[in-house]
């Protein structure tokens, strides 16, 4: 009957997505006391607020998370295939330069 009137409201991996109206809302519900992680959701900010206890100092921490349609900014990542070419010169040009200097060390001990 509860999820009639917050149709929104569903269990995620086991915990459950309360909705809220704004952050003190979220604040002003007692914390659960063995430490797990309590979510809020207010949709009219598209916001999510995580609320946990931290066992070692017992203190209470609310973050916020806003949800936004703006584009991820695009990371640009290495050329791998240019880098492990390069790599492979250069093992092979100290490989020569050491197999000169080992050919000239032979031939003196002959």
């Amino acid at each position: 009957m509860f999820n009639n009137y917050y149709p929104y409201l569903q269990s995620v991996a086991g915990f459950r997505i309360t909705p809220v109206a704004r952050i003190e809302e979220a604040s002003s519900i007692f914390p659960d006391l063995q430490g797990n992680p309590m979510f809020f959701f207010d949709q009219s900010r598209n916001e999510f607020y995580v609320k946990q206890r931290k066992p070692q100092t017992g203190e209470v921490e609310t973050l916020k998370y806003t949800l936004s349609k703006e584009p991820v900014a695009t990371v640009n990542t290495p050329n791998y295939g240019e880098m492990i070419e390069e790599l492979r010169e250069e093992i092979k040009r100290i490989g020569e330069a050491v197999s000169v200097k080992v050919r000239k060390v032979d031939k003196d001990v002959e």
